[in-house]
C-alpha cells in the first residue's frame, strides 16, 4: 500500500473496513453507485441463477430511462428523461413510489450560505434537466448530478439538504459523472463537460472546490468518464483521447486544503474518445475508446501492458470479474484474459449495447438496445437466458437483494428475479391505421409483430372481423423471449369506398389482445403523364423526374417515348431480356403480358386465357442511352391510354384506373 509507513496500524484497518464496505459492490449486497463501487468493476457477490425472467415488479414513468439505478438494501434510486419540463428522480421501495424529487418541500428549503429560499414555489421553480448520470448513494444521501448542479438529498424522504451550482462559481459545463465519495479524503468527485475534475468539499464547507485538475484548460475535452479509485489513485478519462492517474492525500479534519492539487501519477494518449469508466483491480486498470479499442495500463507506471482493437464502436465501460474482462463492442460480448488479453469468447447481440453489463464470479448481465436482457455464462460465453422487454433498454443493470433492475426506453422500470413465467402475449401495435388503400390494390403491412415475453411456449391464432382481411400466419408458436412477424394482408379490389372498422382478435394461451384496425379505401385517381418532344424531363402526376433521353419524333411523324418510366408510373411491372433483346410487361390490373423486342415492329399481349394477340407498331423499338423507346400511340393501344396533344410538341398520357 502506498504511503503505508506512515499511518498507525488502527488507521489502517479503518481505511480497509471503509474499502472494503464501499469500494467495491463485490463485498455488500448494496449497488451504490456507478458500476458498483470506486473500482467501477460492475461486480457484486450476489448470484441471481438463471432462468432470470420472473417480474418482481415494474412501476411506468411514461417518460424514457436511460440513468443507470443504484440501490440500497430494497430502496432503489433512478431518473427519467423528460427533459427541461418533466424529467424527475424517483425513490422506490419494492416497486413502490416513496418519494420524487423535484418536489413541493422544496418550498421550505433555505440556502445556508444564502439565507434565501431559492424555490418559493417548489417544483414548480426548479429546472428540469434530462436524468442520464447515476447518483451515489453515502451516509443516508444522494449525491446526484442535476446538470451543473450536485444535490444533495435525504435518501429517505427526498428533501433537498444542500446543493452546489458550477456557475455559482462562474464555471460553464454540467456535472457529467457519477460522484465518487470518500470519507478518507473529504471529497466528492465529479467530472465536468467542461474538461475538469472537481474535488468538492464532502460537507460543502467553504472553499467548497478544493481543487480542480488538470491544471491550465482542463482535458481540453469532455469529461463523461467516472472516477474509479483504488489505493488512493483515480483513473479517469477525456474525449481528448487522454487517460490520466492522480493520486490523492489524506486530508485533515478540516478538509483537503484549498488549492493542494492531487498528485498526477502519470497520463497517456489512447488510440480513441474516452467516454466510458475505467475498472481497476490491484495493479491493472482497464478502459475502453468509443473507437473501439481495449487497454489493460499498469496502475502504478501508466504503461499499456496489452491492447485489443475490437473494430467495433464501444459505448459500454468493461467489466472485470476475476480473470475475465467483459466488453460490449457493437453487436458482439466479447470475454478476454485479464494477464494476457487473449480472448475466451465472444457471443453476438440482437442490437448494439449502450449500458454497462454486471457480473459476478458466474455470469454476466446484460441490457440491449435490442429490448433484451441477457444472462451468459463467463467460462464460456453460452447464453443462459434472455427476458424480452419489448423497448430498447440502454440502462445498466443494478444488482442488489437477489433483483437485477434497470429502466427502457418505454419508461417502464423493471425487476427481475430468479424464475419464470407462463406465456404471456405482447403485441407491438395497440392500433393499426391504414390512411390510403387504392380499391384496385392488395397491400401487404408487415409492421406487426406478436411477442411472447413470458415463458414457455406461446401458442395461438389470429383472425379478422372481415373475409378480405387475411394472414399467412393464422396460427403460431413463439418460444419464451421470441416473437414473429404476422403478415396482414388488405385485399381491396372491387371494395367500395369508404372508412372501415376491422377488428384484429390475437388470441393465445398467454392473454387475448384486440388490435383495432381503421381503413380507408379510395379510387385510385387518374394517372397522367405529360411530356414534350426535344425535353428530358417527364411530368408525373405534377412530379417531374428526369430521364436519360428526351422523346422524339421520326421522319414519318411517329412519337418515340420511353417505355418503362411512362409504364411504371401505372403500375406496370417491367423487366428487360437480355438474351432476346426484349422488354417483359406485367400489367396486373388487367391480367395481361406484354413483350416487345427491339427492331421489331410486332409487340405480342397476352392474356390470361393464354391468347397471344399480335400488335403492329408503326416503329420499331430502340435504344438510347440504354432506355427503351417505343410508339406513343402503342401505349395508348395497349395500355386503353388516352393521349392528347397538346401542340408545340407537348402531349398528355392519362391512364384511368376506374
Amino acid at each position: 500500500m502506498v504511503g503505508y509507513n506512515r499511518f498507525n496500524r488502527l488507521f489502517v484497518i479503518i481505511f480497509l473496513v471503509v474499502i472494503l464496505s464501499f469500494g467495491s459492490s463485490v463485498f455488500g449486497a448494496d449497488w451504490l453507485t456507478f458500476k458498483g463501487g470506486l473500482t467501477r468493476t460492475s461486480l457484486t457477490n450476489e448470484i441471481i441463477v438463471p432462468p432470470i425472467r420472473k417480474v418482481e415488479w415494474t412501476i411506468n414513468t411514461g417518460f424514457p430511462i436511460s440513468m443507470s439505478p443504484v440501490s440500497k438494501g430494497d430502496f432503489v434510486y433512478f431518473g427519467t428523461e423528460g427533459g427541461t419540463t418533466d424529467s424527475t428522480f424517483y425513490c422506490l421501495l419494492k416497486g413502490k413510489k416513496i418519494w420524487e424529487f423535484p418536489n413541493d418541500k422544496l418550498r421550505s428549503f433555505t440556502d445556508k450560505r444564502t439565507g434565501e429560499k431559492p424555490w418559493p414555489n417548489g417544483a414548480m421553480d426548479f429546472d428540469r434537466t434530462s436524468l442520464k448520470i447515476s447518483p451515489t448513494i453515502y451516509e443516508k444521501k444522494v449525491y446526484l448530478p442535476w446538470g451543473s448542479m450536485l444535490l444533495i438529498l435525504n435518501y429517505e424522504s427526498g428533501n433537498l439538504i444542500d446543493y452546489l451550482d458550477l456557475k455559482d462559481f462562474g464555471h460553464t459545463g454540467s456535472i457529467n459523472t457519477s460522484p465518487l465519495i470518500h470519507s478518507n479524503h473529504k471529497l466528492i468527485i465529479c467530472g465536468s463537460t467542461n474538461g475538469y475534475l472537481y474535488g468538492f468539499d464532502i460537507e460543502l464547507r467553504e472553499p467548497l472546490i478544493r481543487w480542480r485538475i488538470p491544471e491550465g484548460s482542463g482535458t481540453g475535452g469532455t469529461i463523461s468518464s467516472s472516477v474509479a479509485y483504488y489505493n488512493r489513485q483515480i483513473f479517469f478519462g477525456s474525449t481528448s483521447k487522454m487517460f490520466y492517474s492522480y493520486e490523492l492525500t489524506y486530508a485533515g479534519s478540516d478538509g483537503v486544503k484549498a488549492g493542494a492539487l492531487p498528485t498526477k501519477n502519470w497520463e497517456v494518449k489512447l488510440d480513441g474518445q474516452i467516454s466510458q469508466t475505467p475498472a481497476v483491480v490491484g495493479s491493472k486498470v482497464v478502459i475502453t475508446t468509443r473507437d473501439g479499442y481495449v487497454y489493460c495500463i499498469s496502475t502504478s507506471t501508466g504503461d499499456i501492458i496489452w491492447q485489443k482493437n475490437t473494430a467495433s464502436r464501444i459505448d459500454a465501460s468493461p467489466v472485470i470479474s476475476g480473470s475475465y474482462v467483459i466488453i460490449v463492442a457493437g453487436k458482439n460480448i466479447k470475454c478476454f484474459n485479464i494477464e494476457d488479453g487473449s480472448q475466451k469468447w465472444s457471443s453476438a447481440l440482437g442490437e448494439m449495447c449502450y449500458g454497462t453489463p454486471a457480473a459476478n464470479s458466474q455470469y454476466a448481465y446484460v441490457t440491449c438496445n435490442d429490448g433484451k436482457f441477457y444472462v451468459y455464462q463467463l467460462s464460456n460465453g453460452f447464453k443462459a437466458c434472455t427476458k424480452k422487454i419489448g423497448s430498447p433498454i440502454r440502462s445498466s443493470p443494478c444488482v442488489s437483494n437477489n433483483r437485477i433492475m434497470f429502466g427502457a426506453q418505454n419508461g417502464i422500470f423493471y425487476a427481475l428475479v430468479t424464475g419464470d413465467e407462463p406465456a404471456k402475449v405482447q403485441c407491438s401495435k395497440s392500433e393499426i391505421d391504414i390512411p390510403i388503400i387504392y380499391n384496385d390494390e392488395t397491400l401487404e403491412y408487415k409492421a406487426f409483430f406478436v411477442d411472447n415475453v413470458g415463458g414457455e411456449t406461446l401458442t395461438g391464432s389470429v383472425s379478422f372481423s372481415r373475409k378480405w382481411v387475411t394472414t399467412t400466419n393464422s396460427s403460431f408458436n413463439i418460444s419464451s423471449d421470441d416473437g414473429q412477424q404476422i403478415l396482414i394482408r388488405f385485399d381491396a379490389n372491387g371494395q367500395v369506398e369508404g372508412k372501415y372498422k376491422i377488428m384484429m382478435k390475437v388470441d393465445t394461451n398467454g392473454g387475448e389482445v384486440n388490435i383495432p384496425i381503421t381503413v380507408n379505401i379510395v379510387k385510385r385517381p387518374d394517372t397522367i403523364i405529360n411530356l414534350m418532344l426535344g425535353s428530358q424531363s417527364i411530368n408525373i402526376n405534377g412530379q417531374p423526374i428526369m430521364i436519360e433521353a428526351a422523346p422524339w419524333k421520326t421522319d414519318s411523324g411517329t412519337v418515340m417515348a420511353p417505355l418503362r418510366v411512362i409504364t411504371e408510373a401505372f403500375g406496370c411491372n417491367v423487366s428487360w431480356q437480355a438474351e432476346t433483346r426484349s422488354v417483359k410487361l406485367i400489367y396486373a390490373k388487367k391480367d395481361i403480358e406484354i413483350t416487345v423486342r427491339i427492331g421489331n415492329q410486332v409487340a405480342y399481349i397476352e392474356y390470361s386465357n393464354g391468347l397471344k394477340s399480335p400488335q403492329i407498331m408503326p416503329h420499331p423499338p430502340e435504344i438510347v442511352e440504354n432506355r427503351t423507346f417505343v410508339p406513343l400511340e402503342f401505349i395508348s393501344r395497349a395500355f386503353d391510354a388516352e393521349i392528347t396533344n397538346l401542340g408545340s410538341g407537348n402531349y398528355m398520357i392519362r391512364v384511368r384506373h376506374n
